[in-house]
């Protein structure tokens, strides 16, 4: 969408449009929107860069607001949410074909925002650094770098930079989302700074006081018999609601690894990957000690598979596999550190 009239370099972005068809794309419907997918630098000096896709309204996008979505994790794909839950196309093997095709989505949050799914912090999906200590990174430098990316972004895009703003995620976004939200209007009070054209944000099951969604999940497990009264009354004698002792957490850690391999989102339904993958159907422990909590059940197969095929890369501006590694739908690369524990308590804090 950017217009003849308007400097060369605020069209320097157009070498993201995504020319080429998706090649999985079962094609159930036309695709008579624009699609950008590439890089945007948010530190020179360390070389650290955040991979966007952009996908267009497909109603009125010179009048729709802007969108930016946000996974959690922290440490997880924004290009979840992208593929599995509201992009312009979805995996649903419910709609028929193969379980890699992908699917038009009726319900695409781009029918009526142009929406951006930012993969951020750096080290996840096709973000990266050239320095690695970038990958040790915390909720306050990833506001930041979210917010630097903002600005690039509508500097390139100046089209979009008047129309209305918001700020959505889900799970550790009920962290990122206010951390970004407030930084942003904190650095619109600076005249010297690109105004960003922010109206409000959204999170869906949001973390936002995690000692207490932790505390209720133990609860709930327990009130639903995933683990016995023994245990639950060593916890209840520790104290462990309030206390944060290293006793507590052994118990914790105890429940969690005796729950096995069970759908936490939906605990009398198992994850379906296909008949020939296994490893796939339930939760996937391994990233827990990097990112900072158990990754969701997800059937994240068919992302995985199409987004490590460096022929695919090439479709959507994203660096081949020899350069940065393998993608995965959550980072192994990250050391996090959390700041916020409480959202509501430390708001007048935040960065």
């Amino acid at each position: 969408m950017c217009s003849s009239d308007l400097a060369v370099g605020q069209c320097a972005i157009e070498a993201d449009l995504i020319t080429e068809p998706l090649p999985n794309y079962n094609g159930d419907q036309a695709v008579d929107f624009d699609m950008y997918a590439g890089y945007i630098t948010v530190d020179e000096t360390a070389g650290r860069a955040l991979f966007y896709w952009f996908a267009e309204s497909q109603n009125d996008p010179t009048n729709d607001p802007v969108v930016l979505w946000l996974n959690g994790g922290p440490g997880c794909s924004s290009l979840d949410g992208f593929f599995y839950e509201h992009g312009p196309f979805k995996f649903d093997r419910s709609a028929g074909g193969s379980d890699s095709d992908l699917h038009y989505n009726p319900f695409a949050w781009n029918q009526v925002a142009n929406v951006i799914y930012l993969e951020a912090p750096a080290g996840v999906g096709f973000s990266y650094s050239n320095t690695s200590s970038d990958y040790f990174t915390n909720d306050n430098q990833t506001a930041e770098d979210n917010w630097e990316f903002l600005a690039s972004w509508f500097e390139a895009y100046p089209e979009y930079s008047t129309n209305d703003f918001y700020i959505t995620g889900e799970s550790y976004a009920g962290v990122y989302v206010p951390t970004l939200a407030y930084y942003t209007h904190m650095q619109n009070q600076n005249s010297q700074n690109p105004f960003i054209n922010l109206k409000g944000i959204m999170v869906g099951n949001g973390v936002t006081w995690e000692k207490y969604d932790g505390d209720s999940f133990i609860e709930f497990a327990y009130n639903h018999g995933l683990y016995g009264p023994n245990l639950h009354n060593e916890l209840v004698a520790g104290n462990c609601k309030e206390s944060s002792s290293i006793h507590c957490s052994e118990l914790e850690l105890e429940v969690y690894l005796g729950l096995g391999n069970i759908n936490f989102y939906d605990i009398y339904r198992r994850c379906y990957a296909g008949p020939d993958s296994p490893e796939y159907l339930y939760n996937k422990h391994q990233d827990a000690r990097n990112v900072g909590e158990s990754v969701p059940c997800l059937n994240s197969r068919a992302a995985t598979e199409i987004l490590n095929d460096d022929s695919y890369r090439s479709i959507i501006h994203a660096l081949p596999t020899a350069d940065i590694g393998e993608w995965s739908i959550c980072s192994s690369k990250l050391i996090y550190q959390k700041i916020y524990d409480a959202m509501p308590r430390d708001r007048k804090s935040v960065v």
